[in-house]
């Protein structure tokens, strides 16, 4: 039946009905097996924990990652961004791309890929705007967590790079599997709570099977926790992923978020207020697009 046919009664029943089997569905899901996102290629898995691998050299990387020869486009990319390449001597070849990225990045580089793939997936069409939007939010949270992180603390900045595009992690995964459930996303309100609820600990999961460090997958199931308890008064990797997220979500509508920004403590330990954080926007601009773009 074409859903303009349905009562509002009817929808709403559909819409909580979606909703219901979601939860129970997500609950079902053992957290101690090998959570994974579905339709990420197999290369992308590897060359995660291949990353992990404190043994891991370059000469092993490098015939894999060839493998793959949109991955090597992402790669080489990132390593001639403004924020990498600041002189922009053209990097052509993998093991420079590699050697200029880091290993870091090159899990960013990794997952982008995947992301690019999963989106394109035919299982994925009828949540493929949802999932395109989550995935550009990941991006520009990422490209702002570097600048945060490089201008305002001692935090690795490739570290806050992994950590602000993997912030979604969590959300990609339910989303994956709302897609069964289509209904339930026509409830903004309810959708949320599902996700706030459900995010964290599928991102805590996803990440350990991908041998993240701890740092980075704290930040990740944190980054939401406003009030949470923190010991001394420097900024940390969760601070600027929280800030980050606010601040990318607040885009041309800055001025909302002044208004509560003196109460968030995140904002407080990386002594940041809307005029600094508005002038470093602007400062890195070129930066910014150029990462996020080398993530699309």
């Amino acid at each position: 039946m074409p859903s303009m046919a349905l009562g509002t009664t009817t929808i709403e029943n559909i819409v909580a009905h979606d909703a219901a089997a979601l939860e129970k569905d997500l609950a079902s899901i053992r957290m101690d097996s090998q959570v994974t996102l579905p339709g990420v290629p197999q290369i992308v898995t590897r060359l995660q924990q291949m990353l992990a691998d404190p043994e891991t050299g370059i000469t092993q990387l490098i015939p894999v990652i060839n493998y793959e020869p949109i991955l090597v486009g992402r790669v080489l990319q990132m390593a001639n961004s403004a924020a990498l390449n600041p002189t922009r001597k053209q990097i052509t070849d993998v093991r420079s791309g590699i050697t200029r990225v880091g290993y870091d990045l090159l899990r960013s580089a990794t997952l982008a890929y995947a992301m690019r793939q999963l989106s394109q997936a035919h299982s994925v069409k009828d949540i493929r705007p949802h999932l395109e939007a989550l995935w550009e939010r990941s991006a520009w949270t990422a490209a702002v967590s570097y600048v945060i992180a490089r201008k305002f603390t001692t935090v690795n900045r490739d570290i806050a790079f992994l950590g602000g595009l993997m912030h979604g992690v969590g959300k990609l995964f339910v989303l994956t599997r709302a897609a069964h459930y289509p209904f339930v996303l026509r409830d903004r309100t309810k959708y949320a709570g599902i996700l706030r609820k459900w995010h964290a600990p599928f991102a805590r999961a996803i990440l350990n099977g991908w041998r993240i460090n701890a740092e980075v997958i704290e930040a990740v199931v944190q980054y939401e926790n406003l009030n949470r308890e923190v010991v001394g008064t420097e900024a940390d990797l969760t601070d600027i992923l929280a800030t980050s997220y606010l601040v990318v979500g607040h885009t041309g509508r800055m001025q909302d978020l002044s208004m509560t920004v003196e109460k968030i403590a995140a904002f407080s330990r990386l002594r940041l207020d809307i005029m600094a954080v508005e002038e470093t926007l602007e400062q890195s601009r070129e930066e910014i697009e150029d990462l996020r773009l080398a993530l699309r």
